[in-house]
């Protein structure tokens, strides 16, 4: 059996994106969400939160400022339970998210989720001055954002 779960408002009850940008970005937080926004609407979100992620690193947000802000969002524990319990019956868990890598592992270890079988998302990785770089999970051509069917198809083959 195979069990997909979406990450974002869904496993937690918030969209980490967003919620990494209020905590951190203090009174930066207009230009960055209007930035953001504009991007999402003129390109794609994924080059949205690149540009937001280079503009906290430029205001001095560190790999551990990330860590301890996604460390503070929970999934709730019945559905903790219910994917232990899932995953005990044999089911293949996977999360398909347009959220980004880095954000999903944290939000999972810190909840001891490590049930889930495979995460299909955004890259992310810090490059060597210590900026969060999220990439696209497509390659060329980019679809604006995750294409989620093309994924799922995939994943259920």
């Amino acid at each position: 059996t195979l069990i997909v779960f979406d990450f974002d408002e869904t496993m937690i009850p918030i969209d980490s994106d967003r919620f990494v940008l209020e905590n951190l970005s203090g009174s930066e937080w207009p230009r960055l969400k209007a930035s953001l926004y504009e991007s999402a609407r003129v390109q794609q979100w994924n080059k949205g939160m690149h540009d937001a992620m280079e503009s906290l690193h430029k205001l001095g947000v560190t790999r551990l400022h990330l860590v301890e802000c996604l460390q503070r969002v929970r999934i709730d524990p019945v559905l903790k339970a219910q994917i232990r319990e899932l995953k005990a019956s044999g089911a293949n868990i996977r999360i398909l998210s347009d959220a980004n890598r880095f954000f999903i592992d944290t939000i999972l270890q810190q909840n001891d989720l490590t049930e889930i079988d495979e995460v299909l998302t955004n890259p992310a990785d810090f490059d060597e001055d210590g900026c969060l770089r999220i990439k696209p999970y497509h390659t060329d051509p980019h679809p604006p954002s995750l294409d989620r069917r093309q994924i799922f198809a995939k994943a259920a083959s």
